[in-house]
């Protein structure tokens, strides 16, 4: 639960923290689904995303930007957890050693497949050289 609203944060493998509010209503005035998201710059942790804008779709206010910002650098201790981290990483190098498990497989198919090809080739060839060879006057 955040100051806002119900909401909930995760932290991705390189430490960075995603919150999202659901349906916030701050300083009186009902917004949609809201996301703040920090990234690396240079390296400098930075808040830089943000998807905020009122329910009524009138231009979001200065205040209410603030808020939302102030309200995640409050929660990213929270989420920002040794655990969580550790968590983030583990499942990132689990993610990762799927893909290249997946990659791999599908190589090792595309392998078979050139291969199987390459010795149909080779015996069309042959077999082609042959019936060359008989053509060919002795």
């Amino acid at each position: 639960m955040t100051a806002f609203g119900p909401g909930e944060g995760r932290v991705t493998a390189q430490g960075l923290v995603v919150i999202t509010f659901q349906r916030p209503v701050i300083n009186k005035v009902p917004y949609t689904t809201t996301t703040v998201a920090e990234e690396d710059r240079y390296g400098t942790r930075v808040t830089s995303g943000r998807s905020l804008s009122r329910v009524d779709r009138r231009p979001t206010s200065e205040a209410g930007i603030r808020a939302i910002e102030r309200e995640a650098q409050r929660l990213r201790p929270l989420v920002a957890t040794p655990q969580a981290l550790d968590a983030a990483v583990k499942y990132s190098l689990q993610w990762r050693v799927y893909q290249s498990a997946r990659t791999a497989a599908e190589r090792e198919r595309d392998l078979t497949a050139a291969l199987a090809d390459l010795e149909e080739a080779a015996r069309q060839l042959h077999a082609f050289e042959d019936v060359e060879a008989d053509r060919q006057p002795t």
